[in-house]
């Protein structure tokens, strides 16, 4: 996160979409931290839910085009020292052009690279 005397903004978008169609928030660590509060929200911006993730792997998953998300600034608990909140993000999007794998790694690969470039999201409509 930050020194201890400064605070961390996860989310300096604010409340926001990720632009996929699902993501996954996975925390690998949080150490010395206050805040840092999960939002959920409707498109409208209205709060729908709210939790800590505080332990590893702790996790949500949205549905993002359904759904906003946001994090609160984050503080040290101890000034003296170093806060950390790591998480990993995982987002997917549907490709229903892709083709399910041939076992052929050459196959597979060809159609990996066909459909998962942005001119084939675009005739997807992504």
């Amino acid at each position: 996160m930050k020194q201890a005397v400064e605070s961390g903004e996860p989310t300096p978008e604010g409340i926001h979409h990720d632009e996929n169609d699902f993501v996954w928030i996975h925390l690998i660590n949080r150490e010395n931290v206050t805040g840092g509060i999960n939002g959920i929200y409707s498109n409208e911006k209205k709060p729908l839910e709210s939790c800590t993730l505080n332990k590893n792997m702790d996790s949500i998953v949205l549905w993002d085009p359904k759904v906003m998300h946001g994090v609160t600034s984050m503080h040290p608990k101890d000034p003296t020292k170093n806060a950390i909140r790591d998480v990993l993000l995982i987002a997917f999007t549907h490709c229903p052009g892709l083709q399910l794998p041939t076992g052929n790694p050459v196959l597979d690969y060809k159609e990996i690279k066909a459909n998962i470039n942005p001119p084939a999201l675009a005739e997807h409509g992504f």
